[in-house]
């Protein structure tokens, strides 16, 4: 009866009989994976190719249409491409980056505090995050990290390979990377602020909100990133750890 009302006349008597058996068995917890099982057999039959692709912040369909492609071409079928997003491939790639579980585990706090520090501030000063806004943590997410990756193997270099102190690596840092990471702040602050004058107000609170984020990482990493590492430098040790 309720199946019958809720799926009406769009349902075929087979499916219709299927979904009675599951719910007279009480398995509805198995659905997804009947449904999945059977996806993949259906792909079978017809020779379609199934792939998932995992990324660290989310890919456009014109990206997406493209991997697909490029996968037909290779393997000679039709593709079936899925996608999903991961943030803690981040985390991962940084630990690979810094041969460091203990300093990629510690990236990761000036990477994600800007970003809740920019919705945070959002919400005291406007209150409510849009569409645009919602996407503006895994649109700045690259460009937060490419901050902190080039301070970070500064500094590195400097412990490894100059055997210089927290400190003094702290400031070989700033000294190396310091001017670089601050004009090209600027510039991307000043470029996402452009679209603050947009009259589609999508567009106008995305750049607000991207150039706000943008600005917090920088502080982030020239004021927070080199206190932490100097404070926790007795328990990283000597930043030599292997992954």
């Amino acid at each position: 009866g309720i199946l019958n009302k809720a799926l009406g006349p769009s349902a075929s008597d087979d499916l219709l009989r299927f979904l009675k058996v599951v719910c007279q068995h009480e398995r509805l917890d198995c659905l997804r994976d009947i449904c999945r099982e059977a996806l993949k057999m259906h792909n079978e039959e017809r020779g379609i190719l199934e792939f998932e692709m995992i990324t660290a912040h989310p890919i456009d369909e014109y990206l997406a249409r493209n991997i697909a492609g490029q996968l037909k071409l290779k393997f000679g079928a039709d593709i079936e491409l899925r996608t999903r997003t991961d943030p803690s491939l981040i985390g991962g790639v940084l630990m690979l980056a810094l041969r460091s579980f203990k300093l990629g585990l510690l990236s990761l706090i000036p990477n994600l505090a800007p970003i809740a520090a920019g919705f945070g501030l959002w919400a005291i000063f406007n209150g409510s995050v849009g569409i645009a806004l919602s996407i503006v943590g895994s649109m700045t997410l690259g460009i937060v990290v490419d901050d902190t990756v080039h301070f970070m193997s500064k500094y590195l270099r400097a412990r490894r390979e100059r055997g210089l102190g927290s400190e003094e690596a702290v400031r070989y840092a700033i000294n190396a990377v310091g001017r670089a990471l601050l004009v090209t702040s600027i510039v991307l602050i000043v470029g996402f602020l452009v679209l603050a004058f947009s009259n589609f107000q999508l567009n106008s609170y995305m750049g607000v909100m991207v150039a706000l984020v943008i600005a917090l990482a920088l502080a982030a990493v020239f004021f927070f990133l080199p206190p932490l590492l100097m404070a926790l430098d007795k328990y990283i040790g000597p930043t030599n750890e292997k992954t």
